[in-house]
């Protein structure tokens, strides 16, 4: 009786451990208290319940910016899973540590585990996998400012995944050409690519995915001069990221809409948002994001100081 109880037990902390790994992304607070009180209540999980239960958490904590404690989560995931010979799970968790890297700036590390990745995939003819790796492998290229080798590794995702029918994988490859297109200030072609990332989305269950191409289609259509379809895209980007609990996404939504404000000269209101922009941003990790909204905010208060001087300035007196 007791050993049919323990049983339902563990399967009970299984199904909880696999409800916080689907919702990870979207509910990442969630994710997390769900694993918190599984692994109080059974200490002894099976060691890939356990390697699963480590996964979730890293990934909902690099939503929550909370980079140390996903990297942790993350690196005893991988630890677990090498233990018990799962080659495809270490491959994921390979990816995902170099995409945590990534976002940190650690060009090294991220290069050395996405190859890493990438090996395994190879050896074991994993298509999705390796299509998987040379989207990822494109994000490095872009943030090297390398945007052609960039485009060659995004196209090649594509055309993998439209192969062998991941038509709806391929959302997220549209979203990372229109970022380079963007950086490549070709925001005709970058706001298409949004656009078509979009119609993915609006059909899909990722809104995590669907929050960051709004907030990319809102600053490419900014920089296309197109205020008022920026400024709905940057307010329905930061609905979703609040929904989904993503701060940083919430801080780029509100520094996208501080420029707006600023172009527009209504430099007080650009500044409130600038201020709500980095005080979210100092929640998380995110210390670049913090460095350039700083960089923003002050721009903005040295154009309002210098409008107030101007407006109180004395008259130069007219001589009869």
């Amino acid at each position: 009786m007791l050993k049919r109880q323990n049983e339902t037990a563990i399967q009970e902390a299984m199904n909880t451990v696999a409800l916080a790994k689907s919702i990870c992304q979207k509910e990442p607070v969630r994710a997390n208290t769900l694993i918190e009180q599984v692994c109080s209540q059974f200490p002894s999980l099976p060691i890939e319940t356990k390697a699963e239960a480590l996964f979730a958490k890293g990934i909902a904590n690099k939503v929550l910016g909370k980079w140390k404690s996903s990297e942790e989560a993350l690196t005893e995931a991988k630890r677990l899973y090498e233990q018990i010979g799962r080659s495809d799970m270490v491959a994921k968790l390979l990816n995902a540590l170099a995409t945590l890297y990534m976002e940190q700036g650690n060009y090294t590390k991220v290069m050395e585990y996405f190859q890493q990745s990438l090996a395994v995939w190879v050896e074991t003819n994993n298509l999705e996998g390796i299509a998987t790796v040379s989207n990822n492998l494109g994000n490095v290229f872009y943030y090297m400012a390398d945007y052609m080798r960039a485009l060659e590794h995004y196209q090649k995702a594509f055309k993998i995944r439209e192969s062998i029918g991941k038509h709806s994988e391929n959302r997220n490859t549209l979203n990372n050409l229109g970022v380079v297109y963007m950086a490549m200030r070709d925001y005709e072609n970058a706001v298409q690519m949004f656009e078509k990332c979009l119609k993915f989305k609006s059909v899909s269950e990722g809104l995590e995915n669907e929050s960051i191409a709004m907030l990319n289609l809102a600053e490419a259509s900014r920089n296309l001069g197109k205020m008022k379809e920026s400024e709905n895209a940057f307010e329905t980007a930061r609905s979703l990221c609040e929904r989904l609990g993503q701060k940083v996404g919430v801080a780029r939504a509100l520094r996208g809409q501080g420029l707006i404000l600023e172009m527009q000269n209504r430099l007080r209101e650009a500044i409130t948002r600038f201020q709500q922009s980095l005080e979210t941003f100092e929640q998380t990790e995110a210390k670049r994001e913090i460095a350039l909204t700083c960089c923003r905010l002050g721009k903005s208060y040295s154009k309002l100081q210098q409008e107030n001087s101007n407006a109180i300035s004395p008259r130069t007196p007219s001589m009869d």
